[in-house]
């Protein structure tokens, strides 16, 4: 179960390119595996916000995914 996984929450999501970008939780599909609806922001785009459907959680970088931001 991913602790703390609402819709609402900020969250980074990494795209295709391995770029990371702020995201806002949409719709969460299942609380084990984190698969959520994202809506998330392209600085410096004709389109600054778009939308990625069914994407799970990963700690890593892994492409097409999201994480917790950091804690500083």
């Amino acid at each position: 179960m991913i602790e703390g996984l609402a819709i609402g929450r900020i969250v980074h999501f990494v795209s295709e390119k391995g770029d990371t970008h702020a995201a806002i939780v949409t719709k969460v599909w299942n609380q084990e595996t984190g698969c959520v609806n994202l809506s998330f922001f392209i600085e410096d785009d004709d389109q600054p916000v778009r939308r990625g459907t069914s994407r799970l959680f990963s700690e890593s970088r892994e492409p097409g995914t999201w994480r917790w931001p950091p804690r500083d």
